[in-house]
């Protein structure tokens, strides 16, 4: 039932317009200082309905049909026409008698309202076609959202699985084990991604979990993960940081001493995830395609999220710094 009260219901719209003349018109006519007994409502609906069918035929059927159509030569030879016929119809209902200052006073009030009426004609377009293209706006915006959401999940279940087919290759009794905690980041996965904020403790527990899962691949991966601050009143898009954690593990792992460092820092002025890793300067056989951080910054963008996110690398060592600013960020 609501979406016959929205404004681009035409019966809707056209209502409000009405009970506003309306009101004004009563308000108008209590108010008159000319000592007359006011009118009737009778007489005042009246009015109202001649008013209204007035700027109505104008704007719908001479503006809409000819003005907005490029039809020039038409629209002002009827709008001419109209005018003139309006004129003599006021004369004939008011009861005065034809006469040149009848017919110029009444020519006076129809050269006023005609182009009132037009003016808000117009605003409406601007009105519906605004709001229209808002509406359409906001539906590619979260669907574009939601795809990049879910976008994440094939990407993270393609890295897991080649983590698996690696496990299965060398130490294939952890398989069972494996699949179990695969299981639960996946779940994790699936209910973070119908949300649109999750605690920071939930993300940073998932990303523990993660890097758990990712250093049973090799022996020898060291991972360090530092977190200061308060952090209990922040909240962050689901799965924000794991294009970051994803990427430091791929190529950290070519590394004959693989190094993945982590650092959450909560401060009055936001929040700043730091992530290093180490990787091959020559010889890498991995190719970045530049999936995960272009979700990344597409996700920053379309949430609107203030943030600083830069990329560094130096000496073999790859650095991304997300800062988010606290006042973007629900409680």
């Amino acid at each position: 039932m609501a979406k016959w009260f929205r404004y681009e219901n035409i019966w809707v719209r056209n209502s409000i317009l009405i009970l506003i003349l309306f009101a004004a018109r009563c308000l108008n006519n209590y108010v008159s200082t000319s000592g007359q007994p006011p009118a009737p409502i009778t007489e005042v609906l009246k009015n109202l309905a001649i008013f209204y069918a007035v700027m109505f035929i104008n704007n719908y059927f001479i503006i809409n049909r000819f003005l907005l159509e490029k039809k020039y030569r038409k629209y002002f030879i009827l709008q001419l026409s109209y005018i003139v016929v309006v004129t003599l119809f006021f004369i004939l209902n008011d009861g005065k008698a034809f006469n040149g200052v009848s017919f110029g006073l009444e020519l006076v009030a129809v050269m006023f309202m005609l182009p009132m009426g037009g003016g808000v004609y117009f605003f409406h377009r601007w009105l519906i076609e605004n709001v229209i293209h808002t509406k359409r706006r906001l539906v590619n915006v979260q669907s574009e959202l939601s795809f990049l959401k879910h976008q994440l999940n094939p990407h993270f279940l393609l890295n897991a699985m080649n983590n698996l087919y690696g496990t299965a290759l060398a130490t294939p009794e952890k398989i069972p084990d494996k699949i179990i905690e695969l299981s639960d980041l996946l779940r994790y996965q699936i209910e973070a991604s119908a949300k649109d904020y999750v605690s920071v403790k939930e993300e940073i527990d998932f990303i523990k979990k993660y890097l758990h899962y990712a250093e049973q691949k090799t022996n020898n991966l060291k991972i360090k993960t530092d977190v200061s601050g308060e952090r209990k009143q922040f909240a962050v898009p689901p799965l924000l940081f794991l294009p970051l954690v994803e990427n430091a593990v791929k190529f950290s792992t070519e590394h004959d001493n693989p190094l993945i460092h982590i650092h959450f820092d909560f401060m009055k002025e936001g929040i700043v995830f730091s992530i290093w890793n180490n990787y091959l300067t020559e010889g890498s056989s991995l190719n970045g395609t530049g999936l995960g951080i272009n979700n990344l910054k597409r996700r920053l963008e379309i949430l609107s999220l203030e943030n600083e996110f830069t990329i560094e690398t130096k000496d073999g060592m790859y650095n991304a710094t997300l800062k988010l600013c606290p006042e973007t960020i629900p409680a």
